[in-house]
C-alpha cells in the first residue's frame, strides 16, 4: 500500500537524522493504520481538521518550523473551534 511504502522508504529514516526518536514510533503507527483504524470521525468539520489544519501543523513540526508544544496548541485550538458549533 502507499502507506506501507511511505513508512519503509529509507529516505524517510534519513530525513530524521537530527531526531532519531521520531522513527522509533513508525512501526507502531503503521500497525495502527493497517490494523486498528476505522473510518474517519463522523464530525462535520473533520475535513477541515483532518485534511487542512492538522497536516499543516504536523508538517511544520516535522520540518522544524515549530516545536511540539506550539503544534499541539494550534491543533487543540483548531479542534476547539471545530467543535464549538456542534
Amino acid at each position: 500500500s502507499v502507506r506501507r511504502s511511505t513508512y519503509s522508504d529509507p529516505r524517510l529514516q534519513l530525513g530524521f537524522g537530527a531526531n532519531p526518536q521520531v522513527t522509533n514510533y513508525f512501526d507502531v503507527t503503521l500497525d495502527a493504520i493497517e490494523n486498528r483504524m476505522g473510518t474517519e470521525p463522523h464530525l462535520p468539520n473533520w475535513i477541515d481538521l483532518g485534511f487542512d489544519c492538522f497536516p499543516v501543523e504536523l508538517g511544520k513540526l516535522m520540518t522544524d518550523q515549530q516545536n511540539i508544544k506550539t503544534t499541539l496548541h494550534h491543533m487543540a485550538e483548531a479542534a476547539a473551534r471545530a467543535t464549538e458549533a456542534l
